[in-house]
Parts: structure tokens; C-alpha cells; sequence
């Protein structure tokens, strides 16, 4: 059992009853009252979890607004404090008294609440689950003598991720947080990303920052039936969903998983020959500034893949091939030698991918489809020969593609996908067309294989 905090509140919550003999058999002269010193000890459940993990709204004694208290007298009758809820906010260095009539006692239910009289602390019952996991737990019996101060001491322990029945009761008397793990990641990337996430209901609303950790602990309010998850971060599309209380169980261990899509805006450009295309690349976050301008590069598609998150540049790899138009996960596939290489991410092929702008797996936004080759040629045309591609309305940055083999340091061209298929002589199988850039050489047409990841560049159909 483990002590979080030994904290000595100096709270007296010396407990008046009514003057009226007529309510109250114990009532007599306040000038024959004792003095009840309580004095909160806090266990905590956690043990080492609260050193490894990252926990997120997690009560402590700064959260208290109010106690409820149970007191009994010795033989079993109840007193005027039956389950009765006292405010904390003058629990301060400067305490407060309060006086109780002389006579047998025992405390019979201790329970802190929240601002929204939620139960974040309990003092479980002797013989309860939880009971090991204090070194008080009740019922206690304590003395109240005329003129004297009892100091009574009572060991609370959080409420979070355990039932009424784990401490002993048939129920809390204010709905306990409830508690649960979360992480969030890039969709198709292995790290996690800090996002900011609120959990809503009705009136109710709380906001909470959730960094980039494998587990991020939070709390919300509890006693209502569902609640809706917002999570948000700049630069992605924003994930709602909506949860019913009973399945944040299934998070309690095992974080619930988030991955986020970026979202991705975009401008337009009309060149020379009148088409109308996006002002970059699909994935970048900004119109290029300059040739090897990173936040423009934009994302690397396999020839015909949807944005299923292989484009991400450090997507894993996979050497297994897939026989769908959709893979059904986020990895890049390669193939390595496997008898006849024909160097594509589906076998067998298919030349119906990526044709026109209801084609399939058509990766570009609303409107738009990938370019052909005779639309990359008539471009080429309108601009001679270039050092700099930034140069031009385009502004095509030097994006590099993506193969088995790692990038390197320094990137000096460019492949920008078309939806035209051909096939090469040379090689077995089908390519498909790309357009080339490189600042030494003049800009091509040329058909390489599928596998690659290279750029895409939306025109408007």
C-alpha cells in the first residue's frame, strides 16, 4: 500500500447537532461539547503507475469541495449526520470548529466530492476489496469527551476505475469519475502526437491536453449514459465519436487508440494552356518556396493506391503483395526477389486504377484526378528549359520518390505521377508514366515502375 500524501488537514469538522431536545436526544449545553479533529490520509491505488504513465485530470485534495460523512452512534442509531454533505471550501491552514455532544461514536461512511459532486475519494468498509489498501478502514468507533479535542484520523484512497462494491458499499452516493487510457497517432505513423481532446455531455464539457505518450491518463464526470470525444490538433481533420460510459472499461488497461488525418487545403493555379491544377502537391502543407522547400514535398504514392497512409514518407514497409485495389492497411509494399520481378504493389495488375476522376482509388480531392501524360507534355511545352521548377506557376518542388532503398541526404529531383499506363519493353510487366524533373536535365516523360512512391499533382477535371 502506498502513501501519496500524509496530509495533515487541519480541517476540524466538529460536527454540531441542533440545541432542539425535541430532534436531537444527544443534544445538551453547548458548554458540555467536545471537539472531533479529522484528519484526511490518502492511499493511493496506482502504485507504479503513477510514476510511468502520463495521468491526465486525475483528482487530488485540490479538486475537494466537499465531504459526506456518516456518523453513527455507538449501539447503531443514526445521528443528524446520515450520509450528509458538508462544504469544504473554508478547509484552509485557518481552520474551523465545529463541537459534537460527549459519547460512543463510530464513523460509518466518508466520501470527498468534486465541484460536480462527483466521489474522487472513499474510505473503503472492513472487508471490502479495497480494505487491505488503507490502514483505517470503517467502520471506526471514536470518543467525544466533554471539553477535550479527539484527533480521529480517516485514510481515503481515489474511486477511479473501481465500483461501489469494490469498497464495500451497494453504491456511491454521487456518481465516482470515470477513468480511462488514450493515445494519439498521425494516421500510418508509429509515433504518438500531442492533441487536445474534450469529452462532452449536454451542459457538460471538459478540455484536456493530451501529450505525445504511449499512455495518457484522463478523468471525466461520471453518471451520464454516453459522452462525445472531440480530439483536434492544427493541421489535422478534427475525430468525433461518441462512446457509451460502460465501454471506457475496455480502456482502462489498454489505451483507447486514436490516429488522426491530416487535413489537407489547397489553392488553385491556371497555367498557360488554361488547365486549372491544385497549387501543390498532395500532403504538403504549403506552395513551394524554393526547389527543396521540405514543407512542400508533399506525400509519396504507389501508382494506383488510395490515401490509405502507405504516402507518408516513413510509412512501414511490407514485402507481402497485395491481390485488392485496397490493401486494407498503411504499410508501403515492396517486392524483393521474388522470381519474375515486375516491381508493383499488386499482383496481378490492374491498369483500371487511378482513371479519371471517379476512377478508383482516385486519391485527389473532390473535382480533381491525377493528370495524363499528354497534360504533363502540353505543360512542358509552355515552359522551356528550367533550372528551378519553383520558377514556374506550378512551382514543383524536387520531391524526391520512394523505392526500398532509404533516402538520401541531399535531394536533387522530382517524380510527379500520371494516370497513363504503358509498357516498357525492357521490362516485365506494366509502369505507368511519370514526369521527371531534375535541375540538370530537361524535363521527361518516362514509365517507371508502380512500387515507387512518387508525387501527385491534382488537375481540375
Amino acid at each position: 500500500m502506498r502513501k501519496f500524501s500524509l496530509l495533515t488537514l487541519v480541517a476540524l469538522l466538529m460536527l454540531v447537532f441542533s440545541c432542539d431536545k425535541d430532534k436531537n436526544d444527544d443534544a445538551i449545553n453547548s458548554d458540555e461539547m467536545g471537539k472531533v479533529l479529522f484528519n484526511f490520509s490518502f492511499y493511493n491505488q496506482l502504485g507504479d503507475l503513477q510514476s510511468s504513465n502520463r495521468l491526465k485530470s486525475v483528482p487530488s485534495f485540490d479538486d475537494a469541495r466537499a465531504v459526506v460523512l456518516s456518523i453513527q452512534k455507538a449501539n447503531g442509531d443514526a445521528t443528524a449526520y446520515s450520509s450528509t454533505k458538508i462544504p469544504l471550501n473554508e478547509m484552509t491552514p485557518d481552520f474551523f470548529d465545529r463541537n459534537l455532544s460527549p459519547g460512543e461514536y463510530k464513523l460509518a461512511e466518508c466520501l470527498i466530492l468534486d465541484i460536480d459532486d462527483s466521489a474522487i475519494f472513499a474510505t473503503p468498509l472492513k472487508g471490502s476489496s479495497q480494505a487491505l489498501n488503507v490502514g483505517n478502514p470503517l467502520t471506526l468507533d471514536f470518543s467525544v469527551k466533554k471539553d477535550q479535542q479527539t484527533d480521529f484520523p480517516i485514510d481515503l484512497m481515489p474511486t477511479y476505475g473501481l465500483t461501489p462494491a469494490d469498497f464495500g458499499m451497494e453504491r456511491f452516493i454521487f456518481n465516482p469519475p470515470i477513468y480511462f487510457f488514450i493515445t494519439v497517432k498521425e494516421k500510418g505513423q508509429a509515433n504518438e502526437i500531442s492533441a487536445s481532446l474534450n469529452v462532452s455531455k449536454d451542459t457538460y464539457s471538459s478540455n484536456i491536453d493530451i501529450e505525445a505518450a504511449p499512455i495518457n491518463m484522463v478523468s471525466v464526470k461520471g453518471g451520464f449514459a454516453d459522452y462525445t470525444l472531440t480530439i483536434t490538433k492544427p493541421g489535422f481533420k478534427t475525430y468525433t465519436t461518441n462512446m457509451l460510459a460502460d465501454e471506457f472499461k475496455s480502456y482502462e488497461r489498454t489505451p483507447l487508440s486514436i490516429e488522426l488525418e491530416r487535413e489537407f487545403t489547397f489553392g488553385t493555379v491556371t497555367t498557360a494552356t488554361g488547365r486549372i491544377w491544385m497549387d501543390r502537391n498532395l500532403g504538403a502543407t504549403r506552395v513551394a518556396t524554393h526547389k527543396n522547400d521540405e514543407d512542400a514535398y508533399g506525400d509519396l504514392y504507389q501508382w494506383g493506391r488510395a490515401a490509405d497512409g502507405h504516402e507518408n514518407r516513413n510509412s512501414p514497409i511490407t514485402t507481402t503483395l497485395s491481390n485488392t485495389d485496397v490493401p486494407n492497411h498503411a504499410k508501403f509494399i515492396v517486392e524483393v526477389n521474388s522470381g519474375v520481378i515486375i516491381k508493383d504493389w499488386r499482383q496481378p495488375q490492374s491498369d483500371d486504377l487511378w482513371q479519371g476522376v471517379n476512377g478508383i482509388n482516385n486519391p485527389c480531392p473532390a473535382g480533381f484526378r491525377l493528370p495524363t501524360k499528354e497534360e504533363w507534355e502540353d505543360e512542358i511545352k509552355t515552359w522551356g528549359y528550367k533550372q528551378d521548377y519553383c520558377d514556374l506557376p506550378l512551382k514543383l518542388p524536387l520531391a524526391a520518390n520512394r523505392s526500398i532503398m532509404p533516402f538520401g541526404e541531399a535531394i536533387y529531383f522530382a517524380s510527379y505521377w500520371t494516370s497513363t499506363t504503358g509498357k516498357d519493353p525492357n521490362y516485365t510487366g506494366h509502369r505507368s508514366y511519370s514526369f521527371e524533373t531534375s535541375p540538370n536535365s530537361a524535363p521527361k516523360l518516362m514509365l517507371i515502375e508502380r512500387m515507387k512512391g512518387a508525387s501527385v499533382r491534382c488537375i481540375k477535371d
